[in-house]
């Protein structure tokens, strides 16, 4: 960890989006400013339903990799409560959007302006194959990570997903999971525009908080953006999606809700992407 900003990376990511030579000049200013809050802004929601996509036109709900989609997954890593009767990814999501909408919590995740009907243009969702694969690979590693930062993971929790990482044999498609949240929101989701410049992974504590994208870009432009991983909704995220509040259950959940996010950024990040705790 860097003695003077207060960051780490992840020596074993492997994806490409991380600091690239023209991003050098700003790149411990943007670190040092994420880490002092002053793009964070209040958001009114408490379960996560935005995406941790840097880019703008994210709304201000608080983000895990994939918005909603994050909820399946936390789901079909443990106790599967939501799987559909075929057993697919597409009709998990459809039961957890559906049953979320039923008790007024809000839903999300985005496409962007190259989205087609092969891929949505969220990383999180078109490659939930590979982010399985990684926590089937890198389990250990994820593990390490999430103790690292706070998530306290048992020996069971860990085995469950690592195991239901590696039986989850297919998937639907990006395209299919998104048009689910076309039907249940009649399109009124996140529409991101631009390329992926993200330098920094944000770890935000600080409840009730988000990113402002837009305040980020304004002050840096395009070629300075951050992941932001809103880790203080997981708690409510996990209750809202299990049987008892603060059960065993829920815990399991928000480990699962850690997993998924460490392993999208393992899959899409660079060994020298950044990540700060605010």
């Amino acid at each position: 960890m860097s003695q003077d900003l207060l960051y780490d990376t992840l020596p074993e990511a492997e994806g490409s989006i991380e600091a690239k030579e023209h991003q050098q000049d700003r790149l411990d200013e943007v670190t040092e400013r994420l880490l002092d809050g002053e793009f964070h802004v209040t958001t009114e929601y408490r379960i996560v339903a935005g995406c941790i996509d840097g880019r703008c036109g994210c709304s201000l709900k608080p983000t895990s990799a994939g918005g909603t989609e994050s909820l399946m997954v936390a789901d079909d890593l443990t106790n599967k409560q939501f799987q559909g009767n075929d057993r697919t990814t597409r009709s998990a999501y459809r039961n957890i959007v559906n049953f979320l909408q039923k008790i007024s919590k809000p839903v999300g995740g985005h496409d962007d302006q190259n989205a087609s009907d092969i891929a949505t243009g969220c990383g999180a969702n078109d490659k939930l194959p590979q982010i399985y694969d990684m926590i089937a690979r890198k389990g250990d590693y994820i593990r390490a990570l999430a103790v690292e930062y706070g998530i306290n993971v048992d020996d069971v929790t860990h085995e469950q997903i690592v195991s239901n990482s590696k039986d989850r044999a297919e998937f639907s498609t990006g395209p299919e999971l998104k048009a689910e949240l076309d039907v249940a929101t009649n399109g009124e989701y996140d529409h991101l525009e631009g390329s992926h410049n993200e330098v920094v992974i944000v770890l935000n504590t600080q409840f009730g908080t988000t990113l402002d994208r837009d305040a980020l870009k304004a002050e840096f432009g395009d070629d300075y953006q951050a992941f932001n991983v809103d880790v203080w909704a997981f708690d409510e995220s996990a209750n809202s999606i299990s049987t008892i509040d603060d059960s065993e259950e829920s815990r399991r959940k928000i480990v699962a809700l850690a997993y998924y996010n460490f392993a999208t950024a393992l899959t899409l990040c660079g060994p020298n992407i950044r990540i700060i705790v605010r």
